[in-house]
């Protein structure tokens, strides 16, 4: 192969390399720049209980899950429950910050003046002031008490920064039995 040909094939390989660097550097540029990703999502599971008069049991979690790339602050919650039947939903939450020393707990309970306080449960998390990039938290372990032909609408929200826009859930929890 004569010696023009070879640095031709050099030129071209090198131009063609310099061409994926910058394809590199737009699609990581791209990366860096994504919106904030955040999710957040129901788990749970139900006790069906099918004997006359009793109750069924939702236990579940809510988990908030940071896949951005920067610390997300103050994260906050907020499930509602749409219900035409009396429920009772229990957690381990602080009612009032000044219960800290005696009760161990991750998040604390908001009371909101434009919100009913019997389906609007607003919970900001106290572990710590904000949620780091590929971390998730959990408000864990609620349970919802419903009767047995009761139908019940469980949705979640995440705000942060005390910011009114919401992230809405993946999912919510639905019960018509």
């Amino acid at each position: 192969m004569p010696l023009n040909e070879l640095k031709q094939k050099i030129l071209a390989l090198d131009n063609e390399l310099d061409q994926s660097y910058q394809v590199i550097e737009q699609l990581l540029s791209r990366k860096a720049k994504r919106e904030k990703h955040v999710y957040c999502l129901f788990t749970y599971s139900m006790i069906l209980n099918h004997m006359q008069g009793s109750q069924h049991l939702v236990m579940g979690n809510f988990l908030v899950k940071n896949a951005s790339q920067e610390a997300l602050a103050h994260p906050t919650i907020l499930l509602t429950i749409e219900s035409e039947t009396d429920f009772n939903f229990t957690s381990k939450y602080l009612a009032k910050p000044d219960q800290q020393a005696s009760i161990k707990a991750d998040w604390e309970r908001v009371l909101l003046d434009d919100f009913d306080p019997n389906t609007h449960y607003c919970f900001k998390y106290i572990q710590q002031d904000n949620l780091p990039p590929d971390e998730q938290i959990t408000f864990s372990n609620f349970q919802l008490i419903i009767p047995q032909d009761a139908s019940i609408k469980v949705a979640g929200f995440t705000y942060f920064n005390q910011s009114n826009d919401a992230i809405p859930s993946l999912n919510t929890i639905d019960i018509s039995v």
